[in-house]
């Protein structure tokens, strides 16, 4: 269950995406102007990605601790929702034009990249050794 718990943070950052994303395609159009609630809400949903992602680190580390977390190709759970959250933080902070938002962004890169790293490593070494589709 651990893994599965990080969907809630690909939700979130995707939401975040889609309502700033629409504000600036109305925007392009000529349907709406850069409306400030559309990036209030944006920057909220946003926000929330950011507190789920603290909730599944706190989560994932727990029971990584515990030895209980063992791999099984759910872990690409762990990556697929960091990236949103990657691609959220870029685009929040290109709106809101912070910097400190784009150094926050250059961080989850690098976690995003670690992430990616461990979890296709050990995809690739459990199809070398046929222990990638067993059951634990």
């Amino acid at each position: 269950m651990t893994p599965t718990s990080w969907l809630f943070l690909g939700a979130a950052a995707v939401l975040s995406l889609g309502v700033w994303g629409i504000t600036v395609s109305s925007a392009h159009v000529g349907m709406i102007g850069a409306a400030p609630f559309a990036l209030l809400l944006a920057l909220s949903l946003w926000g929330l990605a950011g507190w789920s992602l603290l909730l599944a680190l706190t989560m994932t580390l727990r029971v990584w601790i515990l030895g209980q977390l063992h791999f099984s190709l759910v872990w690409w759970a762990f990556v697929f929702p960091m990236s949103a959250y990657v691609l959220d933080s870029r685009t929040m902070a290109a709106a809101s034009h912070a910097s400190w938002l784009y150094q926050f962004s250059d961080g989850l890169l690098v976690l995003l990249f670690l992430f990616f790293l461990i979890v296709a490593v050990k995809t690739v070494m459990g199809l070398i050794t046929g222990r990638l589709f067993r059951q634990a």
